[in-house]
């Protein structure tokens, strides 16, 4: 399975969107400072996920929702 994900900045409250086949994976990725956007904005913490059965999908999502640039627009795409 492939996932499009939504994590949250303990920090400074931003978010950031992306997508993978290995959630807790990428999280260590993203805590570690390993990702050069979320690298100085740790800790982070998985807010909501989607399940898709293609890389294909989750890219496709991906890019729609990472184009929204509006908050409360992200938050209602996860929590439909």
């Amino acid at each position: 399975m492939f996932y499009v994900y939504l994590i949250q900045s303990e920090k400074y409250e931003t978010f950031y969107v992306g997508q993978t086949n290995n959630i807790d994976e990428r999280m260590k990725y993203h805590n570690r400072g390993k990702c050069t956007y979320t690298r100085n904005k740790g800790p982070w913490k998985i807010i909501s996920y989607k399940e898709y059965s293609t890389r294909s999908q989750t890219m496709i999502e991906e890019k729609r929702i990472k184009k929204l640039k509006n908050r409360q627009a992200i938050l209602k795409e996860f929590f439909k």
